[in-house]
């Protein structure tokens, strides 16, 4: 029997109370009590892609380099990933986290530097007005909430335009924000997801980055079947990415299920997939 329970408190005591054997979770608080909860245990998959800050690079002032840089160098993340995951899930520094066969030696991400921010900003010489679109719920709230404060202390004024889930999918693809969100899922290849949100002219790339060098990769990487080419195309594509900052990569992509220690024969987790087609009770 599949239940859904979208409150994670209810998730979490539907086990405790044996109305569940297993559940997914993505709670930190229920994740990190679990751990310590003998007569439970918990499934962890570290897969490929990320999550991320998403800039419309059409909309001034975010068509500026300087600003998307200085929005950057003002995030923590770091201390982002300690507030929102409680250190579960770690920043990431390129689209194709460590369940990618992209290795990338140096992507050349930008790190948090308040004085550098601070001097972007200042050298761009406008004042910082921005509308950051997230989702109407508890933690959407609190993604915001973190960035604003980043944001704020490098100079720029940030509120928060929240929406609901079908309404954020669509103002994305609609283009209609200034900031957002959005997601590189957990596939074996990065090049589908790469090509679609970054390529001049894509239907996905809500972003609308546009950036010749960058298109010639992604069709480079597309041409080929060796992987070793392929993956020093993408980590060409991650530098530039990382310097021009269409995207601010914030945490590697993690998924947990959490079980009774008895339930076992429970398959690897991919993504949020839980498989308990082979799965028997020890007794």
């Amino acid at each position: 029997i599949i239940w859904p329970l979208p409150n994670a408190s209810t998730r979490l005591a539907s086990l405790l109370s044996s109305d569940a054997d297993i559940i997914w979770e993505d709670n930190s608080e229920n994740i990190l009590k679990a751990r310590k909860n003998p007569a439970l245990r918990v499934r962890e998959y570290v897969g490929s892609g990320v999550s991320a800050i998403v800039f419309n690079t059409k909309k001034p002032p975010l068509d500026d380099t300087r600003v998307r840089r200085a929005l950057r160098y003002a995030i923590n993340m770091q201390n982002f990933a300690a507030g929102i995951s409680e250190g579960l899930r770690k920043p990431a520094i390129d689209p194709y986290g460590p369940g990618s066969f992209v290795r990338c030696a140096d992507p050349k991400p930008l790190h948090y530097d308040l004085a550098k921010a601070k001097e972007l900003l200042k050298g761009y010489g406008k004042p910082i007005k921005l509308k950051f679109m997230v989702t109407a719920e508890p933690r959407g709230r609190a993604v915001g909430q973190i960035f604003q404060e980043f944001w704020k202390a490098a100079g720029a004024a940030i509120t928060l335009d929240e929406v609901d889930q079908t309404t954020f999918v669509t103002k994305s693809f609609q283009r209609d924000f200034e900031i957002g969100g959005w997601r590189i899922i957990d596939l074996a290849d990065p090049g589908p997801q790469m090509y679609a949100d970054f390529h001049t002219g894509s239907g996905v790339n809500i972003a609308e980055y546009s950036n010749p060098q960058l298109d010639r990769l992604l069709e480079a990487a597309r041409a080929t079947a060796d992987q070793t080419a392929r993956s020093e195309d993408y980590c060409k594509i991650a530098q530039i990415l990382n310097q021009e900052v269409p995207w601010i990569w914030t945490l590697q992509n993690a998924y947990f299920s959490i079980a009774k220690v008895q339930l076992m024969g429970v398959h690897k987790q991919y993504s949020d997939v839980v498989d308990v087609s082979e799965a028997w009770w020890e007794k």
